[in-house]
């Protein structure tokens, strides 16, 4: 959520209310929509069509890009930013999505794995 005061945007979560599980949720269901409609655009207006795995790719991709750059934003010295680090390092519990070795983030991504071949485009 992003808060304008006097026609800026100050934070993206300024309420206590406003967890982070709704912020990851709201970003997750914005990428998704998105890359669905660039594909949708591609395949109507320039008949390119796009593959459903490099679909899948750019969207993991972009949504890891944006995760680092949410984690390198939260790395203040102050008591509300270590809560707000530990909050999201909680929620994006070490193993399938990161780990940290001696303090170094390590981000996971694998390209999908199809039980069943993707449509053909």
């Amino acid at each position: 959520m992003i808060v304008m005061q006097g026609g800026h945007p100050t934070e993206l979560t300024p309420q206590e209310w406003y967890s982070e599980r709704e912020e990851c949720w709201e970003l997750i269901s914005g990428l998704t929509l998105w890359f669905i409609w660039r594909a949708r655009c591609f395949r109507i207006f320039e008949a390119s069509p796009v593959p459903p795995a490099e679909t899948v790719r750019d969207f993991w991709l972009e949504l890891i890009h944006t995760l680092r750059g949410q984690l390198e934003g939260l790395q203040g010295s102050s008591h509300r930013m270590r809560e707000r680090r530990e909050a999201f390092l909680r929620l994006w519990r070490p193993g399938p999505f990161y780990t940290i070795v001696q303090g170094v983030l390590r981000w996971h991504y694998c390209p999908p794995v199809w039980l069943f071949s993707p449509p053909i485009s």
